[in-house]
């Protein structure tokens, strides 16, 4: 046997919906037998209660009860995934955009070392540049290798923020991190207007 009935299944015995092999134990266990006739008993002592309806000056009360209750409280809702996803967007832009800069900025590192040393052959008129860890240039080579294999226009897409991203991410700041943003937001006004 597994056991005693649990009240839930002393009140699915009443319900008539408890399962044959508890019900069973039912039959043939007597303390479970008069948990359930107890419970029949009280049930139906329940029902005979008269309960009077309160007055309708209750409901009212009540009401601005809860009112008054719900008003004083401030709503902070917890940050939604779109908020985390929007900021992570911000700074894979960034990101991207900083890769973009250097990649254009700096001169086109050569495609292997030997080019490299056959172009500094070549060029023996110019000053000597000053000695540089070959590590550092061949880890520079991976991430352009990496870089030119991205193509511009699916990087644009994908790491432009959806339409509203910045208002969803706005909404879900708190009232104290909403201050702060208008706060900046009126210095940088008065600094460009004033």
């Amino acid at each position: 046997m597994i056991g005693h009935l649990a009240p839930g299944e002393q009140i699915d015995s009443l319900d008539g919906t408890l399962g044959a092999d508890r019900a069973a134990h039912l039959d043939g266990c007597r303390a479970c037998r008069d948990d359930v006739t107890r419970l029949r008993e009280t049930l139906h002592a329940a029902r005979r209660v008269d309960v009077p309806e309160p007055s309708p000056l209750f409901w009212q009360h009540q009401g601005a009860r809860i009112s008054e209750l719900v008003a004083g409280e401030s709503i902070q809702r917890p940050r939604s995934a779109w908020t985390y996803a929007a900021w992570a967007g911000i700074a894979a832009s960034v990101a991207a955009a900083g890769l973009l800069f250097l990649r254009t900025a700096s001169p086109r590192a050569p495609s292997s070392p030997m080019m490299g040393l056959e172009a500094r052959d070549g060029m023996s008129a110019l000053a000597e540049p000053a000695r540089r860890d070959t590590s550092d240039e061949r880890a520079w080579w991976v991430v352009e290798g990496l870089g030119a294999a991205i193509d511009g226009d699916a990087a644009t897409a994908a790491l432009t923020p959806a339409n509203g991203a910045a208002d969803r991410a706005v909404e879900d700041l708190d009232s104290g991190e909403q201050a702060e943003l208008v706060r900046l937001l009126q210095r940088e006004l008065t600094r460009k207007t004033g």
